[in-house]
């Protein structure tokens, strides 16, 4: 190998050197740049994020406030709800009105002869 090529070999390997170490710039700084863009989208999501949460609570007030202003049911719906039609009767009987089903105390069921189950389904109900 002469000096020539030698010289040419040193050369290109300073170059390639030099390039490596641009490339690693340039590498970090597109990876910054990348890192930024990606900050700005996380940004943007979030905050589409919390304007979605914004709207869904509205949403669940509003359809809350719907279902408060809804009829409320029937003594009949009620007795069917809990599976206890059969003891109708016994609400006939005793004139129970729908309001009056919700001051029922435990010891007013008990005075009208419903056995342990329907009381407390009924308990349990008027307590929600």
């Amino acid at each position: 190998m002469d000096w020539c090529s030698r010289s040419r070999q040193g050369a290109s390997t300073r170059v390639s050197k030099q390039t490596r170490g641009k490339s690693k710039v340039s590498l970090k700084i597109r990876m910054s740049r990348e890192q930024t863009q990606i900050r700005k989208r996380l940004s943007v999501i979030d905050k589409r994020t919390s304007l979605l949460t914004k709207k869904v609570d509205r949403l669940t007030y509003y359809s809350r406030a719907l279902r408060q202003a809804e009829r409320p049911p029937q003594l009949d719906e009620i007795l069917r709800l809990l599976q206890i039609e059969d003891f109708r009767e016994v609400f006939e009987r005793e004139q129970v009105s729908r309001d009056d089903f919700f001051l029922l105390r435990k010891s007013d069921l008990k005075e009208m002869g419903l056995p342990v189950g329907v009381r407390r389904r009924i308990l349990n109900y008027t307590h929600k």
